[in-house]
């Protein structure tokens, strides 16, 4: 029986998450994690989505993307077998490299934007990686410290902490650290 369609998302933030099939790695080498972001920045710059965040782990991956005009779906589908395409080509593989369909959610506010964006950034501590989430180098945590520049990654996001820039960075990486709530005032309530 085949599978229902997605409804179509578009003008929405959105939360992505894709597994290896099996569990198997989806990134092998440095140049491997580089490729598949070479291709989500293709994706950024012909304007298809706006990326707020990532973490490429082992064996799966999460994203938080604004889509536009094209459906996530859409984007998603070609992005993951993009990426298939060369690994199978690259290590000479052949069968899916991702394990069933992307998962996506929408965010509903500011509030579980957010907590997404933090879930992503944590996730390297949480799997027991790194010890500091800035410690992950296949995140986009760095990017909003300010000490990775990847000018495709937006990090408008940090006007929630402060109008002030240097401000709004230290708020956020307090905020990523901690398991607080970011409050209106841009600080972190518990």
């Amino acid at each position: 029986m085949p599978r229902r369609p997605r409804g179509l998302i578009v003008q929405a933030f959105v939360h992505v998450a894709a597994r290896g099939n099996r569990g198997f790695p989806l990134y092998l080498n440095q140049r491997d994690f580089e490729s598949f972001l070479s291709q989500l920045e293709r994706y950024a710059a012909v304007g298809s989505v706006r990326v707020h965040a990532y973490c490429l782990m082992t064996n799966h991956l999460h994203l938080l993307l604004e889509a536009g005009e094209t459906p996530i779906s859409k984007c998603m589908q070609s992005l993951l077998a993009r990426y298939a395409e060369y690994v199978n080509r690259r290590y000479q593989y052949r069968g899916h490299l991702f394990g069933g369909r992307f998962w996506s959610k929408v965010c509903p506010s500011d509030e579980y934007f957010l907590a997404v964006l933090r879930y992503i950034h944590r996730n390297p501590i949480l799997a027991g990686l790194v010890t500091k989430a800035e410690e992950y180098p296949w995140s986009s945590h760095r990017v909003y410290l300010g000490t990775l520049s990847v000018p495709w990654v937006v990090t408008k996001c940090l006007e929630f902490f402060s109008q002030d820039r240097h401000r709004a960075i230290e708020q956020y990486a307090r905020f990523v650290s901690t398991d607080g709530e970011p409050n209106r005032q841009g600080g972190i309530s518990r």
